[in-house]
């Protein structure tokens, strides 16, 4: 026996679509509120994310002998007055607008210390304009960059920082990450650099080119620019 219909209720195929019209649109706008607020989530607590150890098993970028302490190397980054950090930002990298931080234990894990700056990035000029279109790149970036600094029981000093933004298409999807660390060895303390690219989440397959521009520009610019952040973190130790 058919259920009779409550009043005013159109039980027409083309009400019954419509019905279900109404039902997939609400669906579909709770699956982006759940999207949003895990990305929301995922940003907010990016500072939590990734161990503080260098790559096992991968060659590094940039090898080099340092000058100096393990010791003196620490109390250099953790500086937040002449920051060798906010220097590379400001000096090498042409950022501007670069917000004050401060370091802060991580909560999360035991012996770790975390800082986190904002600031504005000039997009390079040298981006092809195919890349360009397809990302809606604007012509200055909002960026952030997290950086965690831990010394290991062996004596190991690592700070990775990993550096986001979500003001480019696909920003929410990866990180760039960079990890530095300083090692007593036979000649004396060595450092060595390496980068990657955290995918937090794949990019359209029809999205191939973004994905290799985005891994090949940064890792060539990890690679330039390796030797003038060590620079300046000799500097930093100079004038402690």
């Amino acid at each position: 026996m058919q259920r009779p219909s409550p009043p005013g209720e159109d039980v027409s195929p083309r009400g019954t679509a419509t019905v279900r019209k109404r039902r997939s649109h609400k669906a579909t706008v709770a699956s982006r509120v759940v999207h949003l607020r895990d990305i929301a989530r995922r940003r907010s607590s990016g500072i939590r994310e990734g161990k503080i150890v260098a790559p096992p098993g991968v060659k590094p970028i940039f090898e080099k002998v340092v000058k100096a302490t393990i010791d003196d190397i620490q109390a250099a980054l953790l500086r937040t007055e002449q920051c060798p950090m906010a220097r590379f930002l400001s000096e090498t990298l042409e950022c501007y607008d670069i917000e004050p931080g401060e370091w802060k234990p991580d909560p999360t894990e035991a012996g770790t210390m975390v800082l986190e700056r904002r600031y504005s990035a000039p997009v390079p000029d040298n981006v092809p304009d195919a890349v360009a279109k397809l990302v809606r790149l604007p012509p200055v970036i909002g960026t952030t960059t997290v950086y965690r600094l831990r010394r290991s029981e062996s004596d190991e000093l690592t700070m990775v920082q990993q550096s986001y933004t979500g003001d480019v298409m696909y920003g929410d999807r990866f990180k760039i990450q960079n990890t530095i660390s300083f090692k007593e060895d036979a000649g004396g303390v060595v450092s060595r650099q390496w980068a990657e690219i955290v995918w937090r989440e794949a990019l359209p397959w029809h999205s191939s080119l973004i994905r290799h521009f985005i891994e090949k520009r940064s890792r060539a610019d990890a690679i330039r620019y390796a030797p003038q952040l060590l620079c300046m973190i000799e500097d930093a130790v100079q004038a402690l």
